[in-house]
């Protein structure tokens, strides 16, 4: 067989070689490219955050706390609990400058406008030193179920005119229960975190 110029034959198993690698190329990359839906936070199950507010070596006011989830690139999924006493304002609550970066729904400007809205919603009074606990039922800002995978928890605190910490941490939610324990930092003692059947 004459093959013409500039050509490059295969051979029948060279083709059937590289025909099998394209096709395992689509059965393993194919499902995302379709778009296969990924697994959702079912909802028997739970995530609790248990955490200890450490007490000031020196007379001081309560600081200011906000517990979140946020996605590994650091766009929020949902607030969990926010300690701030509204009444004096937004000034100490922009102290909070990592659950500040971005607005809490998508849909709103940078402004954030929509952080502090949450925050005259969702604040409670500021907190002594103390265990608190707080649960995630899966679900974001907007009551949207979330899918499994890849998440930050943050807690951060801050006084009025001094202290200030942050505690992050990955938790990789893949359908099973799992327990994590979170490093604490200065105005936070370790965190304790649990992903489990509800109660």
């Amino acid at each position: 067989m004459k093959i013409p110029s500039g050509a490059v034959y295969l051979s029948r198993r060279t083709f059937l070689a590289r025909s099998s690698t394209v096709l395992a190329g689509v059965a393993l990359f194919g499902t995302r490219v379709l778009g296969q839906a990924p697994a959702l936070w079912r909802s028997d199950m739970q995530l609790d955050v248990r955490f200890r507010l450490l007490s000031p070596p020196y007379r001081s006011a309560n600081p200011y706390i906000a517990v979140w989830i946020e996605h590994p690139d650091g766009r929020p999924v949902r607030t969990l609990g926010l300690w701030a006493d509204m009444r004096r304002g937004a000034q100490y609550v922009y102290r909070l400058a990592r659950w500040n970066r971005w607005p809490r729904f998508p849909d709103r400007s940078q402004d954030h406008p929509a952080t502090l809205d949450l925050a005259r919603a969702i604040s409670r009074p500021t907190c002594a030193a103390g265990t608190y606990s707080l649960v995630w039922d899966g679900r974001d800002d907007l009551g949207q179920a979330v899918p499994l995978g890849t998440y930050v928890l943050c807690i951060e605190a801050a006084r009025e005119r001094s202290d200030y910490a942050l505690v992050r941490g990955e938790i990789v939610l893949d359908g099973g229960s799992c327990d994590e324990i979170l490093t604490g930092a200065s105005l936070i003692g370790d965190v304790d975190v649990s992903y489990r059947p509800s109660a």
